[in-house]
């Protein structure tokens, strides 16, 4: 599927930042150099189409982004700023002969690092601008909490670069991002009248929306995140994932065909911790059915009111209607 029927066939569609790696590839090549002819030009020229391809699809009326994606721009744009003060003060060497040789030799890096620098600074103030234009209550912080418990124990995000070796720490717990994403459109995808998407290209994401929806949608936790469940039915989210050697996108998940779990169950840690994790879940739904814009109607309503403090109170509705893999 190619961009433009995505961006024409859309309502809301969030952008990550693994479209194009803007910096992520380039920075700490950036970051080691001490002059402008150090500075590989063809990686320069290189580094240029993504970041417009970035910027290109997030001017988009129906396309955002997250404040995280543009403090991560934000931090490339640092760098360069940094790099580019002290190039500048290492690069004029005080004999006229080699500063001519010098400054001729300087003069292509010198160009596209500053040519790139713009466009850095122009990519961000646009996320940023994009980012403060969606907006999210409380029910997020629960949905993110949901997700960020999975994902610790299940260990759904990788880093490459540690897996192959290349360094002996794991990155990927280092931000949050890509949880705050797959919580926005889950968001999005409960308490709008816009069915939301993704564009990425990171792996993460096909392992995190796979899986996250799944297990926090399980019939454990019936009848609590039943609306979940039907929202991403009636309103569901997409995942587009761009094919390697920038050939279009395919749709790698579409909530409205998911099947949830039966029983809320983590394989890879013990039973007693996977029921522990359960618990944790399950409380999370009960709090947001306390919200009015997830359950108008109210606990009471529903035939959930919470236990009252009476010592003679016998059984709560809560307790009695408990997932028995959960009790």
């Amino acid at each position: 599927m190619q961009l433009k029927e995505i961006l024409a066939s859309e309502d809301f569609i969030l952008l990550d930042g693994s479209i194009s790696n803007p910096g992520k590839s380039l920075s700490w090549e950036i970051y080691s150099s001490t002059n402008y002819s150090y500075l590989d030009t063809e990686r320069l020229e290189q580094e240029m189409p993504g970041l417009e391809e970035f910027r290109e699809i997030l001017l988009n009326p129906n396309v955002f982004t997250i404040s995280e994606i543009a403090k991560e721009i934000e931090g490339y744009e640092k760098t360069l700023n940094a790099k580019i003060k002290k190039f500048s003060s290492n690069s004029i060497p005080k004999n006229r002969k080699r500063r001519t040789k010098q400054k001729n030799r300087n003069k292509e890096p010198r160009r596209l690092i500053h040519e790139l620098q713009q466009t850095v600074y122009k990519t961000r103030l646009l996320a940023e601008a994009k980012a403060k234009l969606i907006k999210t209550g409380p029910e997020f912080d629960l949905l993110l909490d949901m997700v960020k418990l999975i994902e610790k124990e299940i260990e759904l995000k990788k880093d490459p670069g540690y897996i192959r070796g290349e360094r002996d720490y794991d990155k990927s717990e280092n931000s949050d991002t890509d949880e705050r994403l797959v919580a926005k459109i889950l968001y999005f995808s409960l308490f709008s009248n816009k069915s939301p998407c993704l564009l990425a290209a990171d792996k993460d994401f096909r392992n995190m929306l796979g899986v996250v929806p799944r297990l926090i949608g399980s019939d454990s936790f019936l009848p609590y995140n039943q609306k979940f469940r039907q929202k991403l039915i009636e309103n569901p989210f997409r995942l587009y994932f761009k094919k390697a050697g920038n050939i279009g996108y395919e749709i790698k998940i579409n909530s409205r065909e998911m099947n949830y779990d039966r029983f809320f169950e983590i394989r890879n840690v013990s039973r007693g911790k996977s029921y522990s994790i359960g618990f944790q879940i399950l409380d999370m739904w009960k709090q947001m059915c306390k919200s009015p814009l997830y359950n108008p109607v109210g606990l009471k309503n529903m035939g959930l009111e919470e236990p009252s403090s009476d010592k003679n109170h016998e059984q709560s509705p809560v307790l009695a209607q408990t997932p028995t893999h959960l009790s």
